[in-house]
């Protein structure tokens, strides 16, 4: 992400799409680079991450899109099953803006 972040002009958008994983714990660590949830990027934005202290990045669009059964269920009650069942949510979809 520092590397995306030095190569990018200002306000630029980095587009991701990555599988969702619904283990809270595990996508805390980035090491862990094939789990991924909403969370994940928070440590890109938060202004106290270790990840954050060369470059700036605003999350300007999160979607948490559902797999076909999840389209069934609200999306606030999907959201929350989520955390605790898997087979709801299909894969996070965000763009990150770049803030130099």
């Amino acid at each position: 992400m520092h590397e995306l972040w030095r190569i990018c002009k200002k306000n630029a958008i980095i587009e991701i799409i990555v599988p969702y994983y619904n283990n809270k714990s595990a996508v805390s660590d980035m090491q862990h680079k094939h789990f991924f949830s909403d969370s994940t990027f928070s440590v890109f934005v938060d202004e106290g991450a270790v990840i954050n202290k060369k470059g700036k990045f605003k999350i300007d669009f999160m979607e948490l899109v559902p797999t076909n059964v999840g389209k069934f269920l609200p999306k606030k009650l999907r959201e929350k099953l989520s955390l605790f069942i898997g087979g709801v949510i299909s894969y996070v979809h965000v763009k990150i803006k770049i803030i130099k």
